[in-house]
């Protein structure tokens, strides 16, 4: 773990510096100036650290997938086994995606190759080459994320969209046309229109790597609320102390995540080892139904 958090550190202050980077060189650009020339401006050593950001991005998920391991043979974890391989190829079509990017930008400079951007209106061939390249790469990369989903769904019958995936992708498409929006507004303004783009990215970078940490953590505590139930150690606990209180959280948990029903009821009746007489219900302010 302590390198996944030192990769997360570097991705931060990479971003950090880029924004720092973009503020002071704005005032340099003319406010007619495109992303695409953008990119042939800045120096060298900025476009190659860029992309030295880029692949620890893909790589961070290419070593976490190859050394995934599930230890438990149950559903929800032969699930992922069966999506990984997907999710694996996706990572390395993404670091093929890097490479062409690679060569595209950098290669003529490098001298590996004839530079295909400052050709482009002499020999339009190799830059379009690169770039349906790269969106073969991508598409490929959409239709294997579509089979980790439907892997992932066959094995444990949850259909992923109403858990969360359709919400996220109406949140990139309202989130894209508010941009869009913006950018003809403030372009009209007279403000640089690479600022926009550039610096909005890495702040959403940033705000959606704080929200998954916080994600993690709330699932990490819900995890162990769950496992509380079920040791040796906290079952005397239980049993001692008030059960009702102690099952009710963990009772809430398995029925709004794992469950997801809007409503449960829980009826014990002495036949479950070390648990007393007990009427749960989810939610808690559920009416009591007459048996």
């Amino acid at each position: 773990m302590g390198y996944y958090k030192f990769f997360i550190l570097l991705l931060l202050s990479s971003q950090i510096f880029a924004i720092i980077f973009f503020l002071n060189w704005s005032s340099k650009f003319p406010l007619t100036l495109s992303i695409f020339s953008f990119w042939n401006v800045v120096p060298f050593s900025f476009r190659l650290s860029y992309l030295f950001y880029i692949l620890i991005c893909i790589s961070v998920p290419i070593i976490g997938l190859f050394s995934f391991r599930t230890s438990k043979k149950i559903l929800p974890e032969i699930a992922k086994n069966k999506a990984v391989p997907y999710l694996k190829t996706i990572s390395l079509l993404l670091l093929g995606v890097v490479i062409l990017v690679f060569f595209l930008f950098l290669g003529g400079e490098i001298g590996i190759i004839e530079d295909p951007v400052l050709k482009l209106f002499l020999n339009p061939v190799p830059f379009y080459v690169f770039l349906i390249g790269i969106q073969f790469l991508v598409s490929i990369s959409v239709l294997a994320l579509g089979q980790a989903l439907i892997s992932y769904e066959i094995f444990t019958g949850r259909i992923l969209p109403k858990i969360g995936l359709r919400q996220e992708w109406k949140k990139i498409n309202l989130g894209f046309l508010l941009i869009t929006f913006l950018y003809f507004i403030i372009s009209t303004l007279g403000f640089s229109k690479i600022e926009l783009f550039l610096i909005g990215s890495y702040v959403y970078n940033v705000s959606r790597t704080f929200l998954l940490k916080k994600n993690k953590e709330l699932r990490l505590a819900k995890n162990s609320i769950l496992n509380s139930i079920i040791t040796t150690e906290n079952i005397a606990e239980i049993v001692i102390s008030s059960p009702k209180e102690k099952l009710q959280e963990p009772f809430e948990i398995l029925c709004s995540d794992i469950l997801e029903t809007s409503s449960a009821l829980f009826i014990s009746e002495s036949r479950i080892p070390f648990v007393a007489d007990m009427i749960l219900t989810y939610p808690i302010d559920l009416e009591k139904i007459k048996i």
